[in-house]
């Protein structure tokens, strides 16, 4: 009877090593793992540390990219005289951009989807220069503007227009579309003065 219980002793030592080896196994795969995703994501993510979005000013977007011959440029040449030590001056001609707003009367239109909403607007149309100006205000052109921006806020969903963003979008969409009727001016942006939807 001793030989059974010796054999009983023998195997448990064996099952131990057996156990600690899984266990460090184990625990060497998990940091393994915990590395190797640690690494994948710094490659990923290391590219956006410090990024900040670009900070755009509308009198930069006034500004000319590049000085053209005959565009933007006028040279005049400064000397003392002698002919040495001349230098060249560039004067940027810049258009000046005028504020000049053309207001409509209230659009009210059915929104898409149910349930079935109301939405009424007040917009100010910021136009290019005065020839914008006078072709949006046009007697004949009005009514094509007011059907454009109708149909546009009929197929728009509450949705779609409930967030900020949905709003930006709905400007962008109208001034496309307020663009698309026009023949020679540009709406270069729009204001909502009233934004209601019921």
């Amino acid at each position: 009877m001793s030989a059974p219980a010796n054999d009983h002793s023998k195997s448990k030592p064996g099952g131990s090593k057996k156990i600690d080896l899984k266990q460090i196994a184990l625990l060497l795969f998990a940091v393994l793992n915990m590395g190797g995703l640690g690494g994948a994501l710094w490659m990923v993510f290391s590219h956006t540390i410090g990024w900040q979005p670009p900070l755009i000013i509308e009198e930069e977007l006034r500004k000319p990219q590049s000085v053209t011959e005959g565009h933007a440029a006028t040279n005049s040449a400064k000397g003392d005289g002698s002919g040495h030590g001349s230098t060249k001056e560039v004067s940027l001609i810049v258009p000046e951009f005028d504020e000049l707003t053309a207001k409509f009367d209230p659009f009210v239109a059915n929104l898409e989807g149910e349930p079935k909403r109301v939405i009424k607007l007040v917009i100010s149309f910021k136009v290019l220069d005065d020839e914008s100006y006078e072709e949006l205000l046009d007697p004949v052109r009005v009514p094509k503007v007011r059907d454009g921006i109708l149909d546009s806020l009929q197929k728009t969903n509450f949705n779609d227009i409930e967030s900020l963003q949905g709003k930006l979008f709905l400007k962008d969409r109208l001034i496309k579309v307020v663009n698309s009727i026009m023949d020679k001016g540009v709406v270069r942006d729009i204001y909502f003065t009233e934004f209601v939807v019921q």
